[in-house]
């Protein structure tokens, strides 16, 4: 059997950028061990010619190197790239796209093709598996495996071959050291992430400033990697560090250690250097390598509980607890650092569960026959949960704490209530904004946007400026649903004017998920006040602006002969399918593929 694995970003011998790199280096090592003719395609690049074992990196792919769209490359490169995938395709048994994401599906029609799927975080990785065909996708986590079951109709997920392979652990040590108590002069906390937002500096700094306020030990050290730009191949990275709060833990008598990256073979000493490893970030993760990796190295570790990670739950020796929640973060640490034989515990279930010839088997098993099909049985446990003896089903990316949902894409929702809010269009603003906007005029408004530094088209009316505030202050924070009622005339030109003031209409909104679902509004029926108005729309789209309304005289006159009072409300039934399969972009739900250009 020849196998060629492909790569989309690129790979390094001897460093690896995340924990699917990891894997691929496993998998690579463990086929050869049994003999499998194996090649890695990796993007082209600079560097010298380099290996994993005896397999050659081969650097031959015309691509990016780097996520997102790796494609994004010259039309003449992507002729390039096709004439050597025909090439690999011919010498390969098996096609392995380790993150999958390739969309020339055409030149592996007639391969057997399979995907590794571990993460959905990029686009690219999404949409293979929505709209690619692969012979068997394999994914980390049954996390993944249900997120993907939750978003594909039954009819696409029965068609779609997933097998879950768990990642395996083997940089661990034979020796290790636990503490039995937590009184040592210094504690060492680890970061071992990307140093990026996402994966939760900013908030290992809170955790280490509260570590310090607890005076249970005399110094905190948090050693974090730098942020290497050589090795940077995720270009959505941000190594923008809160200096406030970076200055505020050194007054108090904090450390950070800033270190180069760690070589591989050098990742077990590292865990064992520190006394906690902090996973606190908000990035979706697929399984959660370094949380395993730490406790396998006789570190303990605390999570928060976003994507995968969640599935650790009661796992000895690991902690979950709700994203953000700085004194959780405290409180479970402290009752991990003492906690030795449970440590010890944990690290014997890692070794036995996660091992490294176990993963191997199952891929080769997969490789050799990918067309079997195995069943799948729902993890009820991440489905639903119970407030006031009521049942409430979830999606596998929610979770529920203490009345609130955690979104894996949104974060924290409001308390879930089971009503709906309403709010006063002007009072909304001044909710959020902290700033009444009512009796402003369209000067005003200009410099209240200026002042705010929200950007402002040339030319923009009062009913441009103040839709700008709504929608800049108002409508991000409208998670739960909400009816916005009261609108301004301004902003309405077919809706009546409210009964009890001449400056707002009888209109609402309908918001979910910070998005608009639904408008509605009592009709306009009086012809003459209709006729002005849509006047008044006419000398503003004279003016410059585009949405203004144009006059249509055979609907005034319609409304003449005579019109009954009306009401009604529009649905935005691509937006309402966005918020049920919880895709963020509306291109990804539209019915016909024309309209997504």
């Amino acid at each position: 059997m020849k196998i060629a694995c492909l790569s989309l970003v690129e790979i390094f011998p001897d460093y690896v950028l995340g924990g699917s790199q990891n894997i691929l280096r496993k998998i690579i090592l463990g086929l050869r061990e049994n003999n499998i003719n194996v090649r890695l395609f990796s993007p082209k690049n600079d560097n010298p010619k380099s290996f994993i074992g005896d397999v050659e990196i081969e650097n031959k792919l015309s691509l990016k190197g780097s996520f997102p769209s790796p494609f994004e490359i010259p039309l003449y490169e992507l002729q390039s790239l096709q004439e050597e995938l025909e090439k690999i395709s011919s010498w390969a048994d098996r096609l392995y796209f380790h993150g999958d994401g390739w969309f020339m599906r055409n030149e592996f029609v007639d391969s057997t093709t399979i995907s590794g799927i571990h993460d959905l975080v990029y686009q690219e990785s999404v949409t293979s598996v929505m709209f690619s065909e692969s012979d068997k996708i394999i994914v980390p986590s049954n996390y993944l495996r249900d997120t993907i079951k939750s978003s594909l109709s039954n009819e696409k997920f029965n068609q779609t071959n997933i097998s879950v392979i768990k990642n395996s652990i083997d940089n661990f040590s034979k020796s290790i050291k636990i503490n039995d108590s937590i009184s040592n002069d210094n504690l060492i906390l680890l970061f071992p992430h990307r140093p990026d937002i996402r994966k939760g500096l900013n908030n290992a700094m809170k955790i280490s400033l509260e570590f310090i306020l607890t005076k249970n030990w005399k110094s905190v050290t948090l050693k974090v990697p730098k942020f290497n730009e050589k090795l940077d191949k995720d270009e959505k990275n941000s190594s923008y560090i809160d200096q406030e709060l970076m200055n505020e833990f050194i007054s108090c008598g904090g450390n950070i250690l800033f270190h180069d990256w760690i070589p591989l073979n050098q990742m077990s000493d590292y865990y064992k250097s520190g006394d906690l490893t902090l996973c606190p970030g908000n990035f979706i993760e697929s399984f959660g390598l370094v949380p395993l990796e730490s406790l396998s190295n006789g570190t303990p570790a605390i999570c928060s509980s976003v994507g995968a990670f969640r599935e650790f739950d009661g796992f000895d020796g690991i902690r979950v607890v709700p994203y953000g929640d700085t004194k959780s973060f405290v409180k479970k640490g402290l009752e991990l650092l003492g906690s030795k034989n449970e440590i010890l515990a944990g690290r014997e279930k890692v070794i036995m569960d996660y091992d490294l010839s176990s993963m191997i088997d199952r891929y080769i098993e997969i490789f050799t026959n990918p067309s079997f099909k195995e069943g799948y049985k729902n993890n009820t446990n991440q489905f639903y949960s119970k407030i006031d003896g009521k049942k409430y089903d979830l999606s596998p990316w929610c979770f529920m704490n203490k009345n609130k949902i955690y979104h894996d894409y949104k974060g924290w929702l409001d308390n879930f209530e089971n009503k709906f809010k309403i709010l006063d269009f002007f009072e909304s603003i001044n909710t959020y904004s902290k700033t009444d906007v009512s009796n402003m005029d369209s000067n005003a408004l200009h410099k209240f946007l200026k002042d705010s530094n929200i950007k402002i088209e040339k030319n923009a009316n009062y009913g441009n400026l103040i839709d700008k505030v709504f929608s800049h202050f108002v409508e991000p924070n409208l998670i739960q649903p909400t009816f916005i009622v009261n609108f301004p005339k301004a902003i309405s030109p077919l809706a009546k004017e409210h009964r009890d003031n001449e400056d707002l209409v009888e209109r609402f909104e309908l918001f979910i998920g910070g998005m608009e679902i639904a408008n509605s509004f009592t009709e306009l029926n009086d012809p003459v006040d209709q006729l002005e108005r849509l006047n008044s729309q006419l000398d503003l789209r004279a003016k410059g602006d585009k949405e203004a309304q144009i006059v249509d005289h055979s609907f005034i006159e319609a409304m003449e002969i005579g019109m009954p009072p009306t009401g009604g409300v529009g649905v935005g039934i691509d937006r309402l399918v966005m918020l049920l399969t919880g895709n963020t972009s509306i291109k990804d739900v539209i019915l016909f593929p024309a309209m997504r250009s």
